[in-house]
C-alpha cells in the first residue's frame, strides 16, 4: 500500500485491493458509515511511475461521487531507468480509466497472445491510429506526439460525472522491460465522500468504498 499526499494536502490511499473487473452497481446496506457532502477540488499528481514488464500498476482508485475534470499522462522517449538501462517506449503503454461502469477501451479485456493474458484499457498505439480530437467525452486523445515525448489527455468538453468510482491503471505491454510514465495528473471535483474515510478506498463489498 502507498500513501500519496497531493499538493492540496488531500491524501489518496491506493491499495491492491482487487484485480477483477466486477463493478457493484447496487447499494450495500452493511456499511457503518454515512455519505456526506464534501465538495472540494482534488488534484492527484504522481511522477516517475515505473511499471514492470508484463504487469499492471494501479495508480488511483477512489470510491466517491464527483466530476472528473481531466487526466494528463506524459511519457518521455529518452529517459533512463534508475539502474541506467533504457525503458520500454510509450507505445508499450495501455491505459485503463474506469468511471463507474465505463472503461476506456471497453469492459471486456482483450487477450494478448504475446503476453499470454488479457489486457484491459486502450493502448497508446490505438490512440495514435484513432487521432481523436481533444474534448472526446469517452476516450483519451493524443495532445502531443514528438520524437522525444508523448502527452495523452482525457479532457471532455464538460466535466464527466461519476457516482461511485474512479480508477486509473497502467499496463506495460513489453514482456520484460520496465516502462516509465513521467507525469500523471487527475483533476476532479468531489461531491460526496464518506465520514471518516473521505479520500480512501474501502472494502471490496462496497462500491462506494465505505
Amino acid at each position: 500500500m502507498s500513501d500519496d499526499v497531493g499538493p492540496d494536502g488531500v491524501m489518496d490511499i491506493v491499495t491492491d485491493m482487487d484485480d477483477d473487473f466486477t463493478i457493484a452497481l447496487l447499494e450495500d446496506t452493511r456499511t457503518p458509515f454515512q455519505n456526506l457532502v464534501d465538495e472540494r477540488e482534488v488534484s492527484f499528481v504522481q511522477r516517475k511511475v515505473i511499471v514492470d514488464g508484463n504487469s499492471t500498476k494501479k495508480v488511483l482508485d477512489v470510491r466517491e461521487a464527483g466530476d472528473l475534470n481531466h487526466v494528463v499522462i506524459r511519457c518521455g522517449k529518452d529517459d533512463t531507468l534508475p539502474d541506467g538501462s533504457t525503458p520500454a517506449g510509450p507505445e508499450k503503454l495501455a491505459i485503463e480509466l474506469q468511471i463507474d461502469g465505463y472503461v476506456t477501451g471497453g469492459m471486456t479485456p482483450v487477450y494478448d497472445a504475446t503476453l499470454g493474458k488479457s489486457i484491459s484499457g486502450v493502448r497508446v498505439t490505438e490512440l495514435q491510429d484513432l487521432s481523436l480530437p481533444i474534448g472526446s467525452y469517452t476516450n483519451f486523445t493524443i495532445a502531443k506526439d514528438t520524437p522525444n515525448e508523448i502527452v495523452i489527455v482525457f479532457q471532455p468538453n464538460m466535466p464527466r460525472r461519476y457516482d461511485h468510482r474512479v480508477r486509473l491503471r497502467f499496463t506495460n505491454l513489453h514482456a520484460s522491460t520496465k516502462l516509465i510514465v513521467n507525469y500523471v495528473e487527475v483533476s476532479r471535483k468531489r461531491r460526496i465522500s464518506t465520514e471518516g474515510n473521505s479520500p480512501s478506498v474501502g472494502p471490496s463489498w462496497s462500491h462506494h468504498g465505505l
